[in-house]
């Protein structure tokens, strides 16, 4: 039998290059307070961001609270209408972070150019 030689494989041979999380973005000092213009704007923009995301997911929470709510008392009147109400209220607050963000885009496009003024600025 031959001599196999053995090759280790690394991740960057299969896939490439791999980029850092968050696509290798720095706030420059946040922490410090002393950093650029562009740090806090980039900053507040993943905060919102998150909530957002937060929002979709409490979003999908109520959803699946408010089913097994109805699977559990679909003979009561009462708490049928309750379960309903907590869907279209909790629906209505996600088409609302839809129409923001609709708005916000609608607003950079018309006024400054660009869609992603207001959602994901840039300094330059």
């Amino acid at each position: 039998m031959k001599n196999l030689l053995v090759k280790p494989v690394f991740a960057d041979d299969i896939f490439g290059e791999i980029d850092p999380v968050g696509g290798g973005k720095t706030y420059g000092e946040v922490t410090s307070g002393s950093g650029g213009l562009d740090s806090p704007i980039n900053f507040i923009n993943n905060i919102l961001s998150l909530l957002t995301v937060a929002a979709g997911i409490w979003f999908l929470i109520t959803i699946i609270t408010s089913g097994v709510k109805i699977i559990n008392q679909g003979r009561d009147p009462k708490a049928f209408a309750e379960a309903m109400k907590r869907i279209l209220w909790s629906a209505l607050g996600l088409a609302l972070v839809a129409f923001a963000y609709m708005i916000s885009g609608w607003i950079g496009q018309q006024f400054f150019g660009d869609a992603n003024y207001i959602v994901n600025p840039t300094i330059k």
